[in-house]
């Protein structure tokens, strides 16, 4: 996990922060944002995933409550693991610096065509930083986690750092 922290620890941070913070309302840019991103899986942890995941990412403009926005996520590693999702976010910006902490479930299967149901359920936790060089595109940086808060011993106990384009239309 990110400097050491549980996932529980990790859990609260992101979820406090969006609970604590308030987005600013942004209703100038109400573009969705979707965003294509490379990354890593730390070498110690997680069975797969190992070898690279990407992901793509919708992130729509319309709020659902107290500043929550949505998140769709899709992702694929070089060794077959998947998964898609469902979660919230909170977009905070400063100037051309904008931080995006999620959350949300995902189903999750270790290899395509090896369907594990103790393994289904899992969950996603991250951040990104993303600078906008302009209205429509953002280069970023971003950190996630997926497992399943030890609902079954069938966890994913990925870590993904990544390298995002954010493109907004």
């Amino acid at each position: 996990m990110l400097l050491g922290l549980t996932y529980a620890q990790f859990v609260a941070i992101v979820g406090g922060s969006m609970l604590a913070f308030d987005a600013p309302n942004q209703s100038a840019n109400q573009d969705t944002k979707y965003l294509i991103t490379a990354g890593t899986n730390a070498k110690n942890k997680g069975p797969v995933g190992r070898d690279g995941l990407l992901t793509l990412e919708a992130r729509p403009a319309n709020e659902l409550a107290w500043g929550f926005k949505p998140v769709y996520s899709l992702g694929l590693s070089v060794d077959g693991a998947a998964f898609a999702g469902y979660g919230v976010r909170k977009d905070y910006s400063w100037r051309d610096v904008q931080v995006t902490p999620f959350f949300g479930p995902v189903l999750y299967q270790e290899s395509l065509g090896n369907f594990q149901g103790k393994q289904l359920l899992q969950f996603r936790t991250g951040f990104d930083v993303i600078y906008n060089f302009s209205p429509a595109v953002g280069l970023g940086w971003g950190f996630y986690h997926i497992s399943n808060a030890g609902i079954t011993t069938e966890s994913a106990g990925i870590d993904v750092s990544r390298v995002t384009l954010q493109i907004k239309y």
